[in-house]
C-alpha cells in the first residue's frame, strides 16, 4: 500500500461542537488539511477560518461541496438538516463524518446509508464514545468473554442541566427531542457496541418538566437484547436532565455497568474502568491515547484510505435510530415495540 493521503475537508456548521473537530484538525495536520469551513453565519464561518487555518469560508455548503478540491466533509449542523446535507455531499462524491445523531429518525437514517453505498463513499457518524480512553479496553473485556455469560446491562446519565446548550435544541422539530437524541444516541450506541448484543423489544416511559425546551428530560428505557445463543437480556437505559448532584461528587453520573455470570464490569465515562468494583488500569495503548475527537478524525481518514467501514458506520448509526424511534414511539402511545431488523443486516 502506498503512502497515506492527506485527506482535505470542508467543515459545515460553525457551533459549539464545531471546535472540538476543529481542534482534531489543527492536531492531525499531517493527515487532514482543512479547506473552507461554512455556516449560514457568517461571523461564525469567518472566524472559524481565521482561528483554525482554513483556506476560505462560506455561508453556501453547496459551494464547499463543488470544490474539486475537498476529498471530505465534517457535519456539525442540527439533527434535521443531517440528511439532506450529508446526502448532498454524497451526491458531490465526498465522504462524510457526521454529527450524532445520524438524522431525525430511522428512515432518513437508511436514505443516507443507501446513498453512500450507491456513492461507493464513506459515511461515519460521530458516536465519540467509542473513541474515549477505556471503551475500546470495555468492549474487548466483554467480547473475550471475561464477563462470562452476560446477565444484565445498565446505562445511565444522571444530570442537571440548566438550559440547553443552542436554541434550536429547544425544538422537537430540529432536534427530534431532547434527551433522548442528544444523550440516548451515545448511550445506546456504547451499551450496544460494547456488549454486541442485539435489541429486539423496546419499552420506553419519559416526561417533560422544564420549560427551557420541547422535549424529554425524564427518560427510562428497557430493552430485550439478545446474546449469539438465543438468549435474552434484559437491560435499562436512565436519563435525567433535573438530578441535582451533591457537590462533594460529580455533577454527572454517567456509567456503563456490564454484568456476567463470574465479574461485573463498570464503565465510567470518560475513562475509568473498575471489575468487581476494583479500578482498572488502562492499557498503555489507551493511556497514551490521542484525545477523543482526534482519534474519531483519525478513524475516519483511516477508513477511507483503507477502503473500508469505519468504526461507528453509518450503518451501526441507522441500527441505533430504530432504537431510539422505537423508544420514542414506545413513549407516546404506551407500548412495547418490537425491533425487525433481519431486512437491515
Amino acid at each position: 500500500m502506498g503512502e497515506a493521503k492527506r485527506l482535505n475537508l470542508t467543515l459545515v456548521g460553525c457551533g459549539g461542537i464545531a471546535d472540538a473537530h476543529l481542534r482534531a484538525v489543527k492536531m492531525l495536520e499531517s493527515q487532514v488539511r482543512l479547506i473552507s469551513t461554512v455556516d449560514i453565519d457568517e461571523t461564525r464561518a469567518r472566524a472559524a477560518a481565521e482561528k483554525y487555518g482554513a483556506g476560505y469560508w462560506t455561508t453556501d455548503y453547496g459551494r464547499a461541496f463543488a470544490d474539486e478540491s475537498v476529498d471530505a466533509a465534517v457535519l456539525c449542523l442540527p439533527h434535521d438538516l443531517h440528511a439532506p446535507a450529508a446526502i448532498a455531499a454524497a451526491e458531490a462524491g465526498l465522504h462524510v463524518l457526521c454529527e450524532k445523531p445520524l438524522a431525525l429518525n430511522a428512515d432518513e437514517g437508511w436514505q443516507m446509508v443507501r446513498r453512500f453505498e450507491e456513492a461507493d463513499r464513506v459515511l461515519m457518524v460521530g458516536h465519540s464514545r467509542r473513541f474515549t480512553p477505556g471503551a475500546a479496553q470495555a468492549r474487548k473485556i466483554v467480547q473475550n468473554g471475561e464477563l462470562g455469560t452476560i446477565f444484565h446491562v445498565h446505562s445511565s446519565l444522571l444530570s442537571y442541566i440548566q438550559q440547553a446548550s443552542t436554541e434550536w435544541r429547544r425544538h422537537n422539530e430540529s432536534s427530534g427531542g431532547y434527551l433522548i437524541p442528544i444523550f440516548g444516541t451515545h448511550l445506546i450506541d456504547l451499551l450496544l457496541w460494547v456488549t454486541d448484543l442485539v435489541p429486539l423489544r423496546v419499552y420506553c416511559e419519559y416526561s417533560s418538566y422544564r420549560p427551557e425546551w420541547e422535549g424529554d428530560d425524564e427518560v427510562s428505557i428497557t430493552l430485550a437484547l439478545g446474546d449469539k445463543e438465543g438468549r435474552e437480556i434484559p437491560a435499562s437505559v436512565q436519563m435525567s436532565a433535573n438530578c441535582r448532584m451533591r457537590p462533594s461528587r460529580p455533577q454527572n453520573r454517567d456509567e456503563l455497568v456490564v454484568g456476567g455470570v463470574d465479574h461485573t464490569l463498570i464503565y465510567n465515562n470518560p475513562s475509568r474502568l473498575f471489575l468487581d468494583g476494583a479500578p482498572l488500569e488502562l492499557e498503555p495503548a489507551e493511556e497514551a491515547a490521542l484525545p477523543t475527537f482526534a482519534r474519531q478524525l483519525q478513524e475516519f481518514v483511516q477508513a477511507i484510505n483503507e477502503g473500508r467501514a469505519p468504526v461507528s458506520s453509518g450503518h451501526e448509526a441507522a441500527l441505533v435510530m430504530e432504537v431510539l424511534d422505537a423508544a420514542q414511539k414506545s413513549a407516546r402511545e404506551h407500548v412495547v415495540v418490537e425491533l425487525n431488523r433481519d431486512d437491515k443486516k
